[in-house]
Formats: C-alpha cells, sequence, structure tokens
C-alpha cells in the first residue's frame, strides 16, 4: 500500500472524496464486488494506517461496507423461499438502519459543534497514534450501536 499511496493522481483523486454519502456508497459498491465486508475493511485499516485515506474516509467507507455485505444474503435468497428472502431483506434494513443513524449522528455533530467535531476527531481522541485501533474501533462501536437500537424490535421481527 506505501507504493500505491505514494503515487500523486492516486492521492489527489482519494483527497477528493470528501462527502460521506459517496463514500458510504462506494463503500457499499466495493464489498458487493468483493462479497467480504472483511476484505474491504481491511483494505481500508490498512489505506488509513498508511495515509492514503483520511479516518472520516475509512469510517464512511466502512460503514458502506456493511451495506454492500447484505448483497451476498441477497443473492442467497433469489431462489430462496419467502423467509429466507425476508430474512435477506431484514438483514439489508438493519444495516441500511444503522448507517443512517450514524449519518444522522456525524450531522448532529457537526451542525452542534463550532469546531467541527467528527467522528475521526473523536476516535483519535481516545486512540492517539493508531489509526488501525481507531477504525477497528469505530466499526466495532458501530456494530454494537446498530445491534442495541435493533435489540427492541427483535420480538415484532
Amino acid at each position: 500500500m506505501d507504493d500505491f499511496a505514494s503515487l500523486d493522481p492516486v492521492k489527489m483523486f482519494l483527497a477528493s472524496i470528501g462527502n460521506p454519502l459517496i463514500l458510504v456508497l462506494i463503500g457499499t459498491l466495493l464489498t458487493a464486488i468483493i462479497q467480504s465486508s472483511s476484505v474491504l475493511t481491511s483494505i481500508v485499516i490498512t489505506m488509513v494506517f498508511s495515509g492514503l485515506i483520511n479516518l472520516n474516509q475509512g469510517i464512511y467507507l466502512t460503514m458502506g461496507s456493511n451495506i454492500g455485505s447484505c448483497v451476498v444474503a441477497i443473492i442467497a435468497a433469489i431462489g430462496s423461499g419467502t423467509n429466507a428472502r425476508r430474512t435477506a431483506l431484514l438483514h439489508l434494513v438493519f444495516n441500511v438502519m444503522g448507517v443512517v443513524l450514524f449519518l444522522l449522528i456525524a450531522l448532529t455533530l457537526n451542525l452542534l459543534s463550532k469546531s467541527a467535531v467528527d467522528f475521526g476527531r473523536i476516535f483519535e481522541t481516545f486512540f492517539p497514534h493508531a489509526p488501525q485501533l481507531q477504525l477497528a474501533m469505530f466499526h466495532t462501536i458501530f456494530n454494537v450501536c446498530t445491534m442495541l437500537v435493533a435489540l427492541p424490535l427483535t420480538e415484532r421481527l
């Protein structure tokens, strides 16, 4: 990744992508293509660690990877029964709900703070000098919080 990160056109292209929605979409598409959120998250951690992208870009790509991970379940459910299709749809709804929730939190943080607080700064504060740990901890907290929000809905689902 260091050789890749040293290419100026690559750095300029990646630095130009700052829109969280575009980054989530890219993360979703890349994960759908490689069909593994773990692989994409590992790549993104390496990109953050090497300085190719910043932590916030990595966070939004990782959020998109959660949505992209649903593609495998959706593909598997195509020729399956009703319960399999429902499960795949709930998997998608669950992950989209988590991303929307965290995008709303990010928007709220930006609107309420005068010093541009964002997820990157928060995780850099709690885990200084360890970008790989910062992104991994965000990913863990994202999934735990999404599960906690969905937990009261379990009976209805």
